[in-house]
């Protein structure tokens, strides 16, 4: 069966460090293509997409960090569609000491209703974009500025004609388009999982 219009894509980017465990950001996508989709132009360009917007950042990533794979998920069909290898990236490229595993820098995503928004935490980071003051570096920023503008205004060719970043709106059971991104200097706690207990 393929992706029909209006069907929810999830999009599970992974990456990790030995010993430290995974790295996973979940993103939505909504097709808005006039009709059906094949599975593997669905999955590939999804992926794509992921690679895409995650080499905006990988310049901040720890080198010890190795990307993994991309899992795809009809969340509408309630089917998934598979788990691929990222296109092009295999690794950060921030050398240095990677800063402790539950330190990320944040972006969050707006639909522009009220406590309505996607958070996604990014890392591993390493401790050189940690300022003397305790916050993300200035040039950390910029690159993160460059993630949010990817996340919300895709310039894959062609992605953002038929797959539009969605957030789940739980009040009102449906899907809201993502319109503006925000950055912030301070650092953000993710929740860690132990080591080899899942992602």
């Amino acid at each position: 069966m393929p992706t029909n219009q209006n069907d929810i894509l999830r999009i599970a980017a992974r990456s990790s460090i030995a010993g430290v465990g995974d790295f996973v950001n979940v993103f939505h996508y909504r097709y808005k293509g006039a009709g059906a989709y094949a599975d593997a132009a669905t999955a590939t360009d999804l992926v794509l997409e992921m690679d895409t917007l995650y080499t905006t950042i990988v310049s901040k990533i720890n080198s010890n960090c190795l990307f993994q794979d991309v899992n795809v998920y009809n969340v509408t069909q309630f089917r998934p569609l598979g788990t691929f290898p990222w296109p092009v990236l295999v690794a950060g490229a921030s050398g240095g000491d990677p800063l402790p595993a539950q330190v990320a820098a944040f972006v969050r995503g707006l639909s522009g209703y009220s406590r309505n928004w996607a958070r996604k935490f990014i890392g591993p980071l390493s401790e050189g974009d940690n300022t003397p003051l305790g916050t993300c570096s200035a040039n950390l920023l910029t690159d993160l500025t460059n993630f949010g503008i990817e996340w919300v205004t895709p310039a894959l060719p062609g992605f953002s004609t038929i797959f539009e970043p969605v957030v789940y709106h739980k009040q009102f059971d449906l899907w809201r388009v993502l319109t503006s991104a925000v950055v912030t200097n301070l650092w953000a706690t993710v929740r860690r999982r132990r080591v080899n207990r899942g992602s």
